[in-house]
């Protein structure tokens, strides 16, 4: 396992609670990094999500199939990043969501059980999950306050706001999905406020 691939992990942890040097080797000891292609999913709807995963490199987006059978984005993740635990995770570590990338991707990957016992073991790494879960919970409720009381223009600001520069990496078709309006009405949007 390289260092070097690491470091963007041990960067994103330090920022938010500074680990010691025992902490690290411990959770470096059981990471796992790999690839996956674009369009590759890391996560099915369905499947074992029992993992922690921090993306290194490249883009994913979580979504599911609605009672229709569309594909509604939920989220958008882009490198340097954890993907928030609960946001795919049931209790019996089933996923309800698909995490499918839309870029090459690197990630790092470790089993969430394992980390659970660091955490305790680490108030560093116990600070770093409390935080991760409360930016969880803040997401879910701005995200639902978003879709339930803004216009369709008011949600396709804040998308970029909150995901800078996305627009431009991925369709246009993802991000309609995710304000939960129509490739066309998007693009009525983006033409409206270009001329602006």
């Amino acid at each position: 396992m390289s260092d070097q691939k690491l470091q963007g992990l041990k960067h994103h942890i330090d920022g938010i609670a500074a680990m010691s040097h025992e902490a690290w080797t411990e959770l470096e000891g059981i990471v796992q990094v790999f690839e996956i292609g674009n369009e590759e999913l890391l996560v099915k709807e369905g499947g074992i999500a029992s993992s922690e995963v921090y993306l290194a490199s490249g883009i994913l987006r979580a979504y599911y199939h609605s009672s229709e059978g569309e594909e509604v984005n939920v989220a958008f993740y882009t490198e340097n990043n954890i993907l928030p635990p609960h946001y795919f995770r049931t209790k019996d570590n089933r996923s309800d969501l698909n995490i499918q990338a839309l870029s090459e991707v690197l990630v790092a990957e470790f089993d969430a059980v394992q980390f659970t016992a660091l955490r305790y073991q680490h108030s560093s790494l116990m600070k770093y999950g409390n935080v991760v879960v409360e930016r969880e919970l803040q997401y879910k409720t701005q995200r639902e306050i978003l879709l339930l009381t803004k216009s369709a223009e008011e949600r396709y600001r804040v998308f970029r706001e909150f995901y800078p520069g996305l627009e431009n990496r991925i369709s246009q078709y993802h991000i309609a999905s995710y304000l939960g309006i129509t490739p066309v009405s998007l693009s009525r949007i983006r033409k409206s406020m270009a001329k602006n």
